[in-house]
């Protein structure tokens, strides 16, 4: 079975600091591996506490058939450095449709 369409909700999600936690490869190490991953919204809209985002921006950059990407930051107030994130995206020479929302982000 071959997974080309994920979508992750995590809207809300109250105590979300980190894609990744110490002793746990977490979200980051989970897409790094789904290499045929063609389409991918993930909605982190409201998590208030999420502060890193690099492990999204290293994983992304390993999705080399990605097509399509949504994700959904509004409301995240604590980021410090998205910087991963972008350099993940670069790498994506395949991608024809981008979603970015940062609304609401200090």
């Amino acid at each position: 079975v071959r997974l080309a369409d994920w979508r992750l909700d995590f809207a809300s999600a109250e105590k979300l600091t980190a894609l990744e936690v110490k002793g746990y490869q977490g979200l980051g190490a989970a897409l790094r591996d789904m290499k045929k991953l063609e389409d991918l919204q993930v909605d982190f809209g409201g998590c208030d506490t999420l502060e890193d985002v690099s492990p999204l921006g290293r994983s992304l950059a390993e999705l080399k058939n990605m097509r399509q990407l949504v994700l959904d930051f509004s409301d995240c107030v604590r980021f410090a450095d998205i910087s991963a994130l972008g350099q993940g995206l670069a790498e994506l020479s395949g991608l024809r449709q981008l979603g970015l929302r940062f609304r609401r982000c200090v």
